[in-house]
């Protein structure tokens, strides 16, 4: 909080929060106003509107800090006001303060220079957590590169926010790993039995994010584990192009994240943590999983695709378009043949085994989006509306009617979609 440091580092201040660039600022004032939170399904609580699944938490006087990325109750704030300071989220003494200060990082206990942290925390099993305000990573990469992913991962929840209108509860967790391998490993489990699989279906080898909606992980305090669904993702700085793919794998892994979190599996959920007092998942978990779903698979996939491939790149280099990633991927999509009809794009079920046809089919996902939120049509903005007002007020009939007409405007539209994608 010191004025000059912060003004110096070119920061900006506005309603009693730090901005760290005009696009951060921009974003805020994009979400902030009152119309654009209801919009956004907020509720009004007291005097502000707050996303309905803060109520709960604010009520027990739990409060989110975004400068710290975290939800503190009464206790952190006066241990917070008695000098503690955090690190990640691990609580530091006032006496060991200064160790911070000297770029040094508990972890496990130890005190370690970054180099030798890094060392550590890039192995599944002891990964770091890094609370943010719109993400909370877990991940084995380098700190480098987990700044360079967390600001990917907030552009995808901007890109989000104009596919669904609604957001969810922020932060986002999310998960980045290191290699493919280490991907592979956390999808499926450990051979010997000591982690199980997050993952059932086998997307994985498919294409570069998936979502572990198995992964389930002790919670002191708890007496069974409990629910850590997130997208998961990998960067690898090691391979040719892997910063280049990273970006993309960070913002898909964000994206998927997203849109479990604005359609949740809930009922699932509870009962699988339930169920782990007799023996663990049930053998169906993973298909009520998806049939809890209210959103349909090609239009959840679609927005996370978008976010992932088909977003406007704010920090390209001056001799490169801000569309390049919509460029290469429609380029992609043309080189893999013609369009699929409408009605199979929709509803085909995807064989993780036939990679190619995968990847056509999530880029065909995410060019319907793309021109649901892009390709000016006025009967396409106004059936984009209507599914966008129907997900804010959280009806299921209305957003399955809105989902109808979508997907009925679409299939008119088609003509303008292939020439929206370069299709001659």
């Amino acid at each position: 909080d010191h004025i000059r440091a912060r003004k110096q580092l070119g920061h900006t201040r506005e309603d009693g929060r730090w901005f760290e660039s005009e696009r951060a600022l921009e974003r805020y004032r994009r979400v902030s106003s009152v119309a654009a939170t209801k919009a956004r399904g907020c509720v009004r609580y007291r005097r502000d509107y707050v996303h309905p699944d803060a109520v709960p938490m604010l009520r027990r006087g739990v409060r989110f800090d975004p400068e710290l990325g975290m939800w503190l109750g009464s206790r952190d704030r006066k241990r917070l006001d008695k000098g503690w300071r955090l690190q990640d989220e691990a609580w530091i003494r006032p006496q060991d303060a200064g160790r911070v200060d000297e770029g040094l990082w508990l972890v496990e206990g130890d005190w370690l220079p970054l180099e030798r942290a890094e060392q550590v925390r890039s192995k599944i099993d002891r990964m770091w957590t890094i609370p943010g305000p719109t993400v909370r990573l877990h991940a084995t990469v380098r700190r480098e590169i987990a700044g360079r992913a967390i600001h990917e991962m907030e552009g995808a929840v901007d890109d989000l926010r104009q596919v669904f209108g609604v957001e969810p509860l922020l932060p986002l967790d999310v998960c980045l790993l290191r290699t493919e391998e280490q991907y592979d490993r956390l999808a499926v489990g450990d051979a010997e039995g000591r982690r199980a699989p997050t993952h059932s279906s086998g997307f994985h080898v498919a294409y570069s994010a998936f979502f572990a909606e198995s992964w389930f992980r002790p919670e002191e305090g708890a007496k069974s584990p409990r629910f850590s669904g997130m997208g998961v993702g990998y960067w690898n700085e090691d391979y040719e192009y892997g910063d280049l793919f990273g970006v993309h794998n960070a913002r898909l892994a964000a994206a998927l994240s997203y849109v479990d979190a604005i359609d949740p599996s809930r009922e699932t959920v509870r009962e699988a943590e339930e169920s782990f007092d007799e023996g663990g998942l049930p053998a169906a978990y993973a298909a009520h999983y998806e049939e809890e779903k209210v959103l349909p698979a090609w239009l959840r996939w679609g927005g996370a695709v978008y976010a992932e491939r088909f977003f406007i790149d704010h920090d390209a280099a001056s001799d490169r378009s801000p569309t390049w990633p919509r460029e290469w991927s429609l380029e992609n999509l043309r080189g893999i043949g013609e369009l699929d009809p409408m009605e199979e794009i929709f509803r085909a079920d995807i064989d993780p085994s036939d990679r190619e046809r995968v990847r056509k089919i999530l880029i065909e996902r995410g060019l319907l989006v793309a021109f649901l939120v892009d390709g000016g049509s006025v009967v396409t903005e106004e059936a984009h509306g209507r599914l966008k007002a129907a997900l804010a007020e959280r009806d299921a009939e209305a957003i399955a009617a809105a989902v109808e007409l979508v997907e009925r405007v679409l299939v008119g539209e088609r003509e303008a979609v292939l020439r929206f994608a370069g299709f001659e």
